[in-house]
C-alpha cells in the first residue's frame, strides 16, 4: 500500500471519520458522528495519512490541549488493513515533534502489552514511571451493536 501525507489542522469529512473510527472498533465515538465531527473541527492539531491515489483516509492523530503547559494526544487510530506499516508511529512522531515545546505531552491508552510497547519505542513513558497517575470518570456503558 503507497501512501502520501498530509499532516494539517483541516478535519477530514464526517463520513470518512466514521468509516475510519467504525474501522477500529471505536463504535462510541461514531453513535453521534457529529459529535465526532465537531471534537475533531475542535482539536489543537490533526494529523492524516491518506492512500496514494485514491485519498482513502489511512489514519489519524489528534491533539488537544492549550499548546503552551499541556498537548494531550485524544485519538490515534490507524485503519486495521493499514496497521504495522509505521503509519501510526510517522503520526506520533509528527505529534511528539509538533508540540515538543509543551513540557506535558500526554495520552491514556489501553493496558495491552502491544500498545504500551508502541509507545515505550518513540520514548514515551508511563505516568506511574514519572511518580504520577492518572485518575478518570469511569466511562459509560458500551452503546448496544449496531444491527
Amino acid at each position: 500500500m503507497s501512501i502520501e501525507t498530509c499532516l494539517e489542522h483541516t478535519a477530514p469529512r464526517r463520513e470518512e471519520l466514521v468509516d475510519l473510527y467504525d474501522s477500529v472498533g471505536w463504535h462510541p465515538y461514531t453513535e453521534h458522528p457529529e459529535r465526532l465531527e465537531a471534537a475533531v473541527r475542535a482539536s489543537l492539531w490533526l494529523g492524516a495519512l491518506r492512500e496514494a491515489g485514491t485519498g482513502r483516509l489511512l489514519g489519524l492523530a489528534r491533539v488537544v490541549g492549550d499548546d503552551v503547559s499541556i498537548a494531550w494526544l485524544q485519538d490515534l487510530l490507524v485503519r486495521p488493513e493499514a496497521q504495522r506499516q509505521g503509519l501510526g508511529g510517522l503520526l506520533l512522531r509528527a505529534a511528539l515533534e509538533r508540540f515538543s515545546h509543551v513540557r506535558q505531552f500526554q495520552l491514556l491508552t489501553d493496558a495491552d502489552e502491544g500498545t504500551e510497547a508502541f509507545y515505550r519505542s518513540v520514548g514515551l513513558v508511563s505516568a506511574q514511571q514519572e511518580g504520577t497517575v492518572c485518575f478518570m470518570r469511569p466511562l459509560p456503558p458500551p452503546p448496544a451493536p449496531r444491527a
